[in-house]
């Protein structure tokens, strides 16, 4: 039978090759963190004219652009490569306002670069006058190849200062991460602290 120190010394190499691999893994595609904003450039326009509780559905104007970029997000730095600037499309252009706290299936999509957003389901966490929040949850890919796909949100706001007012519109999009950047799994870890003891005993024994 193999001695107690040889047997831990294969297994700290096991564990340095499993302990290494899910870094090798990651190097393309990694895990897509970040957030950012955007806004309707022209005329953002309900169903009656205002923002308030018989608002039943908004549309969007065409052209719209990216007006925020986090610089970092869940503390690290966002990876998603976008610009201030960048034209953002909405498909449908059109929305309707849900319920109150009622989550409604959708099918919406944001496109931004070679990224693509896609939304099934949202919730109208404000309907009052002067605002309207809406919440959709789903999920994130990236053409390029370059990131995973993963999950994402989307914020809408609509605000308006007075009835007949100009009605303002913002949206701002999370792609967040399921485990923070780094973080080395269990398994790994355990793996990693046998390989060490096997390590010293093979030190220990080579001095003897």
């Amino acid at each position: 039978m193999r001695p107690l120190y040889k047997q831990l010394a294969s297994i700290a190499l096991a564990g340095a090759v499993l302990t290494a691999l899910p870094e090798l893994a990651s190097a393309t595609p990694v895990a897509a963190f970040g957030s950012f904003g955007f806004t309707p450039l022209g005329t953002v326009a309900t169903s009656n004219g205002n923002v308030n509780p018989g608002t039943t559905s908004v549309t969007f104007p065409s052209s719209l652009v990216i007006n925020t970029i986090d610089s970092t997000y869940l503390g690290n730095p966002t990876n998603l490569v976008l610009s201030i600037g960048e034209a953002v499309t909405l498909n449908p252009s059109m929305i309707d306002i849900g319920a109150l706290n009622v989550i409604t299936p959708i099918n919406y999509t944001v496109t931004v670069g070679t990224y693509t957003f896609n939304y099934s389901d949202y919730e109208t966490t404000v309907l009052q006058t002067g605002t309207i929040g809406l919440l959709f949850n789903g999920t994130f890919t990236d053409s390029s190849g370059a990131l995973e796909a993963g999950s994402s949100d989307l914020s809408l706001a609509l605000t308006q200062t007075a009835s007949g007012a100009t009605i303002n519109g913002s949206f701002s999009v999370d792609t967040p991460l399921s485990q923070p950047v780094g973080a080395p799994e269990p398994a790994s870890l355990a793996l990693l602290g046998v390989g060490l003891l096997g390590f010293g005993m093979v030190r220990r024994h080579l001095a003897n």
